[in-house]
């Protein structure tokens, strides 16, 4: 009975490390694809700031700042990408 509980324990545990890889996989892509996603908006602000239409490229950067964090919170909220679930 004991070797049985062991046996459960050890199990458990490679799980929750497993989960912990997924997660930091997961949390590192999520920051690549969000940093290609908003680097070519952010160049197109500071383009259209050099060629002097800073109130354009000033409203593109601010509103796509409002987008991003408006995104995450939403997707928070909602629990789209919660991984606790899974424990």
């Amino acid at each position: 009975m004991a070797e049985k509980e062991q046996d459960a324990r050890i199990l458990r545990e490679d799980r929750k490390i497993s989960l912990f890889h997924k997660r930091e996989n997961t949390t590192r892509w999520g920051l690549v694809i969000g940093l290609l996603a908003v680097l070519p908006i952010y160049g197109i602000s500071i383009y259209t700031i050099s060629i002097g239409e800073a109130t354009i490229g000033a409203s593109i950067l601010i509103g796509s700042t409002i987008a991003n964090l408006a995104g995450v919170f939403v997707i928070r909220k909602t629990g789209l990408f919660d991984d606790r679930k899974e424990e």
